[in-house]
């Protein structure tokens, strides 16, 4: 009887480094990510460039965005939770 040891892939990686970022993403997952984004420098790449996105749109003030853009991206938001239920 073989025992592998789970592994993330580049795909695993992409799927979940938002919950990543949020910090969401449990043991023994979160384990694997950072395992994985310590060997892989292409997905250490793009959570660079996700964590300098999030700050970006940080630091813009709420207050200028439209109130039917904020309620679009309320309900885009409510969608996303409800499909990671």
């Amino acid at each position: 009887m073989s025992s592998q040891t789970p592994r993330f892939t580049c795909r695993d990686l992409g799927m979940r480094a938002s919950e990543y970022l949020d910090g969401e993403l449990q043991d023994p997952q979160r384990r694997l990510f950072e395992e994985h984004q310590e060997q892989c420098p292409a997905c250490r790449g793009l959570v660079a460039s996700l964590r300098r996105t999030i700050a970006g749109i940080r630091s813009l003030s709420f207050d200028a965005v439209p109130s039917r853009v904020k309620h679009l991206l309320d309900e885009a938001m409510q969608r996303a939770r409800s499909h990671r239920s």
